[in-house]
């Protein structure tokens, strides 16, 4: 009763987890000079930040700029750069593209975060990206799919899921109930 109001609210849970175990766990490398990195999320990663913290937090915590990895972007080589992404292909595929290039990389040390579990072949090709995997400092899976939506409420992002699941005969339903699943399971584990 009364100890549960000394209780975490689920988005001040979430609050905490992305601005401290995520953005707050990235310490400069020894000399650098700047403490102040880039935050670089997908659409998706996006939506789960945005339903939780507001940039003021997020600057509080030393980040100078936040930016779409779909982007085109100036390369910052002599910053960090803290990767909040899906472990899905096209964002892995991004994200190796940012270091293609041995001599000119997008930013310096890299800190990855993945807001779910990340399949053995995406895991492979990060490791088979020599430039990229130099530079990487953290590489975390940190299970946050889903959107806080109020201090108890959350939903999962996925608009057309009652369309879906109430028509047997599309073959979606299958993945959308694993995906659904996944999702719920992210959550109870936050």
């Amino acid at each position: 009763p009364l100890s549960a109001l000394a209780m975490p609210t689920p988005r001040e849970v979430v609050q905490t987890r992305i601005l401290t175990d995520i953005i707050g766990s990235v310490r400069p490398a020894e000399g650098r000079h700047s403490t102040w990195k880039v935050l670089v999320v997908d659409d998706a990663s996006m939506r789960v930040l945005s339903s939780a913290v507001r940039m003021y937090d997020i600057t509080e915590k030393e980040i100078s700029l936040v930016e779409n990895i779909a982007n085109q972007r100036q390369p910052l080589p002599d910053m960090d750069a803290i990767y909040f992404l899906t472990p899905c292909a096209i964002s892995v595929n991004r994200l190796v593209d940012d270091y293609k290039d041995k001599k000119s990389p997008q930013y310096g040390d890299v800190h990855l975060f993945f807001t779910n579990s990340l399949e053995d072949a995406l895991l492979s090709q990060i490791k088979r990206a020599a430039p990229l995997i130099s530079r990487v400092r953290t590489l975390k899976e940190v299970f946050m799919q889903f959107l806080m939506a109020e201090s108890f409420t959350f939903h999962l992002d996925m608009p057309t899921a009652i369309e879906t699941l109430f028509s047997p005969s599309l073959p979606e339903t299958v993945s959308m109930k694993k995906d659904i699943a996944s999702k719920v399971v992210t959550f109870c584990s936050t």
